[in-house]
């Protein structure tokens, strides 16, 4: 069976003119040449070479961190998937979805949209978060729709598209008024809260508290997209609630004139000093 790294290549095939979604530059990726290989199975992916790729020795370096992902270590070749991905530098600095059509590098604003409603399979994505590493033979393949999987950095994230949009609804929600790091860790500032509402924020929290922990709310914080028209109107019925609470407390307490007694008393004073 084609692994990741053979999917996203025979994409990039397709297309190695990518368009980076997020800043609109025109990425020009270089396939390389090829030769004859003496290993059935890739060292990196393990997949079927076919006898074409490219020596490890002329690809990993000992800059490669990531020696022990290798699948069939006992092998000396790279299947023209990995070996053609590997020499692209680029590749790692942007996000990944490789699909039938072609590859793309989606903008973090689009991935939302992609991952609550999936495009038709097969298809594999890598979420770039750091930008400093090559992600293409971590992920798999998704070959149904019913329960997926997103390679984001190091981590494999496998979750149904209706959990994730569920509780990106919530996540998003929270978003408009809460920071992401308030999210992910459950540690919110009480003056948010009240700018929130704190009946909607014990709901929203709810939510999103059965998820903390795991993988998925991970993804879903990263991915939460910011409605601007949606925070200010919940912060405009912040301000309205506000002006509701000082309008129920009254007028402000005015404090009592300076009473006679006291104006006695500095008299007494005062004829003294005459005396």
């Amino acid at each position: 069976m084609e692994t990741a790294s053979q999917f996203i290549f025979r994409a990039l095939e397709r297309n190695p003119t990518v368009i980076a979604e997020a800043t609109g530059k025109v990425i020009k990726y270089h396939l390389p040449e090829f030769h004859d290989v003496p290993d059935e199975r890739c060292w990196l992916c393990a997949g079927l070479t076919r006898g074409r790729g490219l020596f490890t020795s002329e690809r990993i370096t000992e800059m490669f961190s990531d020696v022990n992902k290798a699948l069939w270590p006992e092998s000396r070749s790279l299947c023209m998937g990995c070996a053609g991905l590997q020499a692209q530098r680029p590749l790692r600095l942007y996000s990944i979805l490789a699909t039938e059509e072609g590859l793309r590098h989606p903008a973090r604003s689009a991935w939302a949209e992609i991952l609550t409603s999936p495009p038709e399979p097969p298809w594999t994505a890598c979420l770039a978060v750091s930008g400093q590493k090559h992600l293409f033979f971590k992920t798999t393949v998704n070959r149904q729709n019913r329960r997926v999987a997103v390679q984001m950095e190091d981590l494999t994230i496998e979750f149904s598209p209706q959990d994730l949009n569920s509780l990106l609804a919530a996540v998003e929600r929270l978003y408009t008024v809460f920071a992401k790091e308030e999210i992910l860790r459950g540690t919110y500032s009480s003056a948010r809260i009240l700018q929130y509402g704190v009946d909607e924020w014990e709901n929203d929290e709810g939510i999103v508290r059965g998820y903390r922990g795991g993988r998925l709310i991970e993804l879903a914080v990263w991915i939460a997209r910011r409605d601007e028209e949606a925070r200010e109107a919940r912060l405009s019925r912040a301000r309205e609630r506000k002006a509701a609470r000082v309008a129920a407390l009254g007028p402000p307490h005015q404090p009592e004139p300076i009473g006679t007694g006291q104006v006695g008393q500095m008299s007494l004073f005062w004829k003294g000093e005459e005396q």
